[in-house]
């Protein structure tokens, strides 16, 4: 029986004649499964780490301004930066057009700089 939170394999050929792409929309909502399948179906795939930035990015957003009123410009900019940045990563390692594996090395590479800058690495 399948969950309402995870995208199946079967699902993957439905989808694939509706529309070019996944655009995961809960957090991990999307097995390992069904990413192997989106991939070998040669789908697109927007994981949820690039495709629910905007909340994260409208929070802190919203300290940095110190309550200033957030304009869909600033959250347009700050999308594309770290969409483009996600897809510069993947690229980087060898993993061009997957960004599900970008977005996981980007975050890694974050948190491993912040460590080692904090000297606890």
């Amino acid at each position: 029986m399948s969950s309402r939170n995870n995208i199946l394999e079967q699902n993957i050929n439905t989808a694939r004649y509706a529309r070019p792409g996944v655009i995961e929309g809960g957090y991990s909502s999307v097995t390992p499964e069904a990413r192997k399948e989106i991939k070998k179906q040669g789908m697109h795939y927007l994981p949820s780490s690039v495709s629910l930035t905007g909340p994260t990015l409208v929070s802190g957003m919203e300290r940095e301004f110190q309550g200033k009123k957030v304009t869909d410009e600033d959250l347009k900019n700050d999308v594309n930066r770290v969409f483009n940045e996600v897809k510069s990563t993947a690229q980087e390692f060898n993993t061009r057009g997957d960004l599900h594996a970008g977005s996981a090395i980007m975050g890694f590479l974050r948190v491993a700089n912040v460590m080692a800058a904090q000297g606890a690495v």
